[in-house]
């Protein structure tokens, strides 16, 4: 048969040898000699890697292929350190985050999105771009702060470390913010007298282009010798202008400290100081805003002191005039909170005449509110309102105005008006006021210590205090108040609760006393203190029993409530002193 003989053809099997796979204690069918951890099943040789800390496929990596590296965010701005790389499962760790993007991880601040415009100049790499503050610092990226000016763009901002830097800036139409990082006292931009005014503005830069911390001085131009603005609006910031010249000789000096033309610019905490005008011109040399001049301007200014800056002419010039060595205004309609213009000088000789020491307003609005107009003078041939001249239909407003301690009038004077205001075609409206101290003095015409009206002037004044004034006229007293030129009867000054005590013998000319009518009275302010030499050391707050307390106009009411004092601590903003 045949199938016996297959069989018998087959070999016989050795049942003396067998094959040792050796135990397997996790049961995975893979024994302890090829299982790397015998007693876990779900490690053996090509098992599925998983994010456990664990040699899983047995092939000597840990977490190969699974793990993922995120990053420390210590500062918390959901950008990670480079530096400090984790490697977690993928899971969501607290402090880490999954980039490693952030280039300062202290700083929440600084971080691929982060704004070198929140904080300018703070030295850091905001926006972790490369460049610290943009890259626009002077002198580490830029020698001076023009060169950076003139690379710049609209919105970028330049950083200048502390210094003294000969330069002129002109910022040609770019809006770029300009900041003395350490502040104007020891950041400090001279100008090259030849090249014109140290700033300029005039290619209708806006608001945006700001200027801050620095100290603009050295400029010699016949306009705007430290600052230029015309047909432009920047803002200036934490400045000083001083020391800037006019020495032209062959015309007039227009805002030596600044100029500005056809501007709504914006000016905050700025000192304007020590800048001089002395046209050298031989016939008949004007002179313009020493400290500076506003021209068809309306301008915010806010805390702005104008101090020291004088007009003077040779002794070979005549029948010039200087006008607001401290401030003047034409046209426009400025905003005004917290100016105070003292100890500027108007010197002439011979047949030159001085306008409006402290401030000169002409055919101009506006509101000026906590304004000081104090130690002013005038010694010239005329002199006119060493504290201030308002004239040509200006209609400016005034509340809490001090006019004190201003000098009209010299050794070389033969005519002065209005030893703290002169008004003439003027309708000003003067709210709570203290005209002090003031004094008007000439060999042979003259009057109004504190005030003249001349030629349809006819300001309002309410809630003022008009003391201690005196007008010596060749040796007498003329109008030692208030005086009004005869030649005009139609100046009408008009006074509503008032106070006028102690101006002399003859404190009226011109008009009869106020005094008993509409709410006026006469009596001592008594002030708080008035001993200074200068009157910014004086302190004009009324002591307890004075008169002048609750004594105003009744329709008006001080910052407590109660109705308004008289004089420039009352008032809804009297306090603001």
């Amino acid at each position: 048969m045949i199938l016996p003989l297959l069989f018998s053809l087959l070999p016989a099997c050795d049942t003396g040898s067998t094959v040792e796979l050796g135990p397997d204690g996790d049961d995975d069918r893979y024994g302890v000699d090829e299982d790397c951890d015998d007693k876990n099943p779900t490690v053996f040789p090509g098992a599925s890697e998983v994010c456990d800390g664990v040699d899983n496929d047995c092939d000597g990596e840990v977490d190969e292929d699974v793990v993922e590296v995120q990053f420390t965010d210590a500062d918390g701005d959901n950008y990670g350190d480079p530096n400090a790389p984790v490697d977690t499962c993928g899971e969501t760790v607290a402090g880490l985050v999954h980039n490693d993007e952030d280039c300062d991880d202290t700083n929440a601040t600084v971080n691929p999105m982060g704004d070198e415009t929140l904080v300018p100049c703070d030295g850091f790499d905001n926006d972790c771009d490369g460049l610290t503050d943009g890259g626009f610092r002077v002198p580490a990226d830029y020698a001076l702060p023009s060169h950076a000016v003139g690379a710049a763009q609209d919105g970028d901002t330049v950083c200048v470390a502390a210094g003294t830097y000969t330069d002129n800036i002109d910022f040609g139409g770019d809006d770029v913010q300009l900041i003395g990082v350490e502040g104007a006292e020891v950041t400090i931009v001279t100008g090259v007298p030849e090249n014109g005014p140290v700033l300029s503005f005039d290619t209708r830069e806006s608001t945006a282009a700001l200027v801050s911390g620095l100290t603009i001085t050295g400029g010699d131009d016949a306009t705007g010798a430290g600052v230029y603005i015309r047909g432009a609006s920047p803002t200036l910031q934490d400045l000083v202008i001083e020391g800037n010249t006019c020495s032209n000789s062959v015309g007039s000096c227009y805002g030596t400290g600044l100029y500005a033309e056809d501007s709504s610019f914006v000016m905050e905490r700025v000192v304007i100081r020590g800048n001089a005008q002395m046209s050298t011109y031989a016939y008949y040399p004007y002179n313009y805003g020493a400290g500076m001049a506003l021209v068809r301007s309306s301008p915010t200014l806010v805390d702005i002191t104008i101090t020291d800056n004088e007009i003077d002419f040779p002794a070979n010039n005549y029948y010039g005039a200087g006008v607001g060595a401290g401030l003047y205004v034409s046209g426009g309609a400025a905003d005004v909170v917290g100016l105070s213009s003292s100890a500027n000088i108007i010197r002439f000789r011979e047949g030159a005449y001085g306008y409006g020491a402290g401030l000169y307003i002409y055919g101009a609005q506006g509101w000026y509110q906590n304004v000081e107009l104090v130690d002013n003078r005038i010694d010239a041939y005329g002199a006119y309102g060493a504290g201030g001249m308002l004239g040509d239909y200006a209609t400016p407003t005034f509340t809490n105005l001090v006019v004190a301690n201003n000098v009209t009038g010299g050794v070389d004077t033969v005519a002065a008006y209005g030893g703290g205001l002169f008004v003439g075609y003027d309708g000003a409206y003067i709210e709570n006021a203290d005209i002090v101290g003031n004094r008007v003095s000439a060999t042979t015409s003259g009057g109004g210590g504190a005030a003249y009206g001349y030629y349809y002037g006819y300001p309002t004044f309410v809630n003022v205090s008009i003391s201690g004034n005196s007008s010596a006229i060749a040796g007498l007293e003329s109008g030692s108040a208030v005086a009004f030129d005869p030649t005009y009867p139609a100046t009408i000054f008009t006074f509503e609760y008032c106070n006028l005590w102690d101006n002399g013998d003859i404190p009226f000319l011109g008009l009869v006393s106020p005094v008993g009518a509409e709410g006026n009275i006469e009596a001592d302010p008594t002030y708080t203190d008035t001993s200074g030499a200068s009157a910014l050391d004086w302190d004009l707050n009324l002591r307890r029993g004075s008169a002048l307390i609750d004594a105003g106009d009744p329709s008006f009411e001080d910052a407590d409530g109660t109705r308004s004092d008289i004089g420039s601590r009352g008032g809804p903003e009297g306090a603001g002193w």
